[in-house]
C-alpha cells in the first residue's frame, strides 16, 4: 500500500479511511509507534463507531512524507510540522518540492525511456 496521506487516501465518508492517514508516524515521548496497514483500518473504523471525526479547520500538525511515493513503513521517516495557526498547513507541506533525482536514479534505463516515451505522448 502507498503511504496514506491527507491528500491521497482522505475518505471522510468511509470508516475504514476517514482517519488512516493519521496513524502514520505517530510518535510518544517514549518513542515511535508504528501501525500495521490492517490494524489502522481497524482503528480507524473503531474510532468512527466512538463519533471521531476529522475537523480539518482544527488541525494543527500537518504530515510531511519522508519522499513521494513512499510506502506504509517508508512513511514512518516522515515528520509532523506544527502549523502556526488552526487549518493552515505549513509552507513546507503545501510547497514541498518532489524529489525528482532520487525518483530519476531509481529507475532503470528502460523505466527512463517508457517515461520518455510517456511524458512525450503528452505533450510534455
Amino acid at each position: 500500500m502507498s503511504l496514506p496521506t491527507l491528500e491521497t487516501t482522505y475518505d471522510k465518508d468511509d470508516p475504514t479511511q476517514f482517519m488512516l492517514w493519521a496513524w502514520v508516524k505517530l510518535t510518544t515521548g517514549k518513542g515511535d509507534f508504528g501501525v500495521p496497514e490492517e490494524t489502522a483500518a481497524e482503528l480507524s473504523q473503531i474510532f468512527w463507531r466512538r463519533g471521531f471525526r476529522h475537523h480539518p479547520e482544527l488541525q494543527m500538525e500537518f504530515y510531511k512524507p519522508p519522499f513521494d511515493g513512499a510506502g506504509w513503513w517508508q512513511g514512518q521517516a516522515g515528520l509532523w510540522l506544527p502549523a502556526d495557526e488552526p487549518g493552515v498547513p505549513p509552507e513546507d507541506v503545501v510547497s514541498r518540492p518532489a524529489e525528482i533525482d532520487v525518483i530519476m536514479a531509481a529507475l532503470t534505463p528502460e523505466q527512463k525511456t517508457a517515461l520518455r516515451k510517456k511524458l512525450h505522448e503528452e505533450g510534455q
